[in-house]
């Protein structure tokens, strides 16, 4: 009876314990302008918890519901975050009686490693949706690698901002290499390759995302855009549409040149003359008088694709101002697709691009790169996006699978 009452006291100890140390920790657990998703913070923090605390395999945490209210969490996001350290042994799932702390061995390793530990670094030039994805995929294989991320946000129209952070990241003991976003103007882009290839000649890898620079001699995963833009607007031309327009509010840049072109080859294939009236491509600051005065044409397109879906979610709203009902008097189809099932923009047809697997390809490369000895192939992976139908053109959803091609050994590749 004695030795369960201390088993009791004991329990009751750890509890307040741990509750102690997430008070302590407060508002480092969770940090909202982090772009980790929540729950993978959730998961650093509790692989921390377990580390800085000590504890033992069989250690009993207190409960879900507990737990989230510490956290300020949904039961689901703290469900999440448990699920991935079950994968990993580190924690134990009891039905009816809880969760446990289990094989710790893994955590000791890495403590003992701490002064050994390699890091690859990730620079981009935001932390808003669009990287989201990309940022989970990156730090997910680099953890299986034992590597350590370390997250840059620089700028791509300030060369000096990006140098200060690759110097930052330069300067870190362990630093193998670095994934980078790197500017979408050309010229812009010409004058930082030579900075990252000075990288290189230091011994660390470098792969760049979302740009092909192949032929600039850096590996790099990036978006067919071309090919993606073709398949919207073949979608469109499918439903019946001859006059599809184009809009782009957006400063000219490599990607929405290779979306334009996609545009027009589809009008080429279908054997639909190319219209420059149709085409508000131009000036940024004049997009509502040109849309307006698109809209108002007698010959107005019946659909128009949008070099992105916040520009997609622009037309529609205003359009709808001026008693256009989308799609039944016009069909529009946007790009990049954020976030498919929910919030304003869930309506739109629209080109998503799969930045997880954007992220997981770049490290693959980048850790091939790191291996190698000497000689580091140029390597080249173009994704092809995927069509996603919903209600913003008229047709009955569905979706269109891209593809992947790997070209390695590359000098220059068109």
């Amino acid at each position: 009876m004695g030795e369960k009452k201390r088993g009791i006291q004991s329990a009751k100890s750890t509890a307040q314990m741990i509750e102690g140390f997430v008070k302590k920790k407060g508002e480092q657990i969770i940090n909202p302008s982090n772009p980790l998703p929540i729950y993978c913070q959730v998961e650093n923090f509790l692989r921390q918890l377990i580390c800085e605390l000590s504890l033992s395999k069989g250690t009993r945490l207190p409960s879900d519901r507990r737990f989230a209210e510490l956290l300020s969490i949904s039961h689901l996001t703290l469900r999440r975050a448990q699920k991935r350290l079950c994968e990993q042994g580190l924690l134990l799932k009891n039905h009816g009686k809880g969760t446990f702390v289990g094989d710790t061995s893994q955590l000791r390793v890495e403590r003992e490693k701490g002064s050994e530990q390699r890091f690859i670094g990730l620079v981009i030039p935001s932390v808003e949706y669009y990287y989201s994805e990309l940022i989970r995929a990156v730090e997910e294989k680099a953890r299986e690698a034992d590597l350590k991320l370390v997250l840059s946000i620089s700028d791509w129209w300030d060369p000096a901002e990006e140098n200060r952070q690759l110097q930052r990241l330069i300067g870190l003991k362990g630093i193998r290499g670095i994934l980078i976003s790197p500017p979408v103007v050309r010229q812009v882009l010409k004058r930082r390759v030579s900075r990252y290839k000075d990288l290189m000649r230091l011994g660390i890898s470098v792969v760049c995302i979302d740009r092909d620079v192949s032929d600039m001699g850096l590996s790099c995963v990036f978006f067919d855009d071309r090919r993606g833009a073709k398949m919207a607007v073949t979608h469109l031309v499918s439903l019946g549409h001859r006059r599809i327009g184009f809009v782009s509010p957006m400063p000219e840049n490599l990607r929405n040149q290779e979306r334009f072109l996609g545009y027009k080859d589809a009008l080429k294939e279908a054997q639909i003359p190319y219209d420059e009236t149709i085409v508000v491509k131009k000036d940024p600051d004049r997009f509502e008088g040109d849309l307006e005065k698109l809209m108002k044409s007698p010959a107005r397109p019946t659909a128009i694709f949008c070099i992105n879906d916040y520009c997609a979610s622009m037309v529609a709203e205003y359009v709808s101002r001026l008693g256009i009902s989308v799609p039944e008097e016009l069909a529009i189809c946007g790009y990049d697709g954020p976030d498919l099932k929910r919030g304003p923009l869930s309506f739109l047809t629209t080109i998503f691009r799969n930045r997880y697997i954007m992220g997981t390809k770049a490290v693959e490369i980048l850790l091939r790169q790191m291996r190698a000895d000497r000689e580091r192939n140029v390597e080249c992976v173009i994704l092809s996006p995927e069509l996603i139908v919903k209600g913003s053109c008229g047709a009955k959803a569905i979706s269109s699978y891209g593809s992947m091609t790997h070209l390695s050994n590359l000098a220059r590749y068109a």
